[in-house]
């Protein structure tokens, strides 16, 4: 399953490079990224839930649902671009700076998990913990102002 989630997110980087060109770098991040991620980690999380015990579709579901979460995630890849906008100067260290953004969150993700679960909570708390991450994210994104050149062919891109 971790395979098809992960194999979907690197699929559809690609497009959200484009989409991000085109309707903007922050908005495709707060509205793909977070939001759709947030979405797609509760789908992820209640659909298999949902289906009934023994089906024969309920592995497919909870794969599906974990790739709508794996595309969402993708929905950050303009972060790549938007960093490096927001210090013209010191791209290297901006990138820096990203990629150990990055990594960190990979990282501090178990111990979110760690901390719920010490805490007595179950799955659905941890679920409920990165969807108020996210929740924060979209506050937080949507105050990152972003120098972001125009698209001549296709319209204004911020």
């Amino acid at each position: 399953m971790t395979v098809c989630v992960y194999s979907t997110n690197i699929l559809v980087n690609a497009l959200f490079g484009w989409v991000g060109d085109r309707i903007g770098w922050v908005r495709t991040v707060r509205w793909f990224g977070v939001v759709g991620s947030a979405v797609g980690l509760l789908a992820w999380w209640y659909v298999p839930q949902l289906v009934p015990a023994g089906s024969d579709w309920g592995y497919v579901a909870a794969v599906v649902a974990g790739c709508v979460f794996g595309c969402s995630l993708a929905g950050f890849v303009p972060m790549g671009a938007i960093m490096p906008a927001l210090e013209p100067c010191h791209k290297g260290a901006a990138m820096a700076m990203y990629t150990t953004a990055a990594g960190g969150a990979a990282f501090l993700g178990t111990g979110v998990v760690a901390v719920v679960f010490a805490l007595g909570g179950d799955g659905a708390a941890v679920t409920w913990t990165f969807v108020g991450l996210y929740a924060c994210a979209f506050v937080l994104v949507g105050r990152l102002h972003v120098p972001q050149h125009r698209d001549t062919a296709h319209g204004d891109a911020s």
